[in-house]
């Protein structure tokens, strides 16, 4: 399926510019639609200072001007974050649209505008980090609840392009077939593709097809397709992904989630956890 409509969750962060960027360049590419959306709403101090003005430590004047302030703040951001979108539309000269939302559920929104989109591109973890933030709680949720592929970038990302060089985390499984499915029309335009398998005699020893396989199927759709055979050692499966990924010079990491369990820590399964969790360049995950 040709990728026609894509959208990127954009917020005043640094990061959230570059993947709008990111947007546009892939977009431009595949002749696609770029729908930007923002979601205006309060953040955690400004949901604390209306909390703490509720419970009447305020007066109701100051209270007045208090909201009027955080509306003010929220206004100024969206018309600024507006007028970034217009450069770049204008900048890489394409049929984009802006979507400003007001609500509190931030989630939920965005997944409804995921699902009318051919391909959703958010932010992820600040590379080295182990917390889960709010980041990766929307992209976890989108993961598994918006029913279209999800794009992850990290928030201190700074490529210029996404898509362009594509590795594959190839292990036999559901979910890798169902994350290659997933960026199969990003593969056809992609100026290179690598497929990783990491011990690939194990997963011949479990039923697997060779890895000349895939990477047979994949050049009825690309020319330049390449396999990269691995050994992890003592590094985890995920971080070892990603450092031949780079090696490769990819922009993409391609790679499936386990998506058979109820609970979503674990659904995620261990190599996927990895790889977001330590996330070093943008990921195509699927559920």
């Amino acid at each position: 399926m040709a990728l026609r409509d894509i959208l990127v969750y954009l917020d005043d962060s640094p990061g959230g510019l570059v993947r709008m960027r990111l947007a546009a360049d892939l977009a431009r590419r595949h002749q696609a639609r770029l729908a930007v959306l923002y979601v205006m709403h309060d953040s955690d101090a400004q949901q604390h200072s209306l909390r703490t003005a509720e419970l009447g430590l305020l007066p109701a004047a100051e209270y007045a001007d208090l909201e009027a302030s955080i509306a003010s703040q929220h206004d100024g951001v969206a018309a600024h974050l507006k007028d970034a979108f217009a450069e770049v539309r204008d900048s890489y000269a394409l049929k984009a649209e802006w979507y400003c939302v007001k609500g509190a559920n931030v989630p939920q929104i965005v997944i409804q505008h995921a699902r009318c989109a051919d391909l959703t591109i958010v932010g992820g973890y600040p590379q080295k980090s182990k917390n889960i933030d709010d980041d990766y709680a929307l992209a976890e949720t989108l993961l598994f609840t918006s029913g279209r592929p999800v794009i992850i970038v990290p928030v201190d990302y700074n490529g210029e392009h996404l898509g362009n060089r594509i590795a594959i985390g190839w292990d036999a499984s559901r979910t890798a077939a169902r994350a290659l499915s997933d960026a199969l029309s990003l593969i056809e335009r992609a100026q290179m593709t690598s497929v990783m398998t990491i011990n690939p005699a194990e997963l011949e020893l479990h039923g697997a097809l060779p890895v000349t396989t895939m990477v047979n199927h994949l050049r009825l759709h690309c020319d330049n397709v390449e396999m990269r055979l691995m050994e992890t050692g003592h590094m985890p499966i995920g971080d070892a992904l990603q450092a031949q990924a780079k090696s490769d010079e990819a922009d993409l990491l391609v790679a499936g989630a386990c998506g058979h369990l109820r609970l979503w820590k674990k659904a995620l399964g261990g190599v996927a956890e990895d790889i977001l969790a330590r996330l070093q360049l943008p990921v195509l995950v699927s559920a």
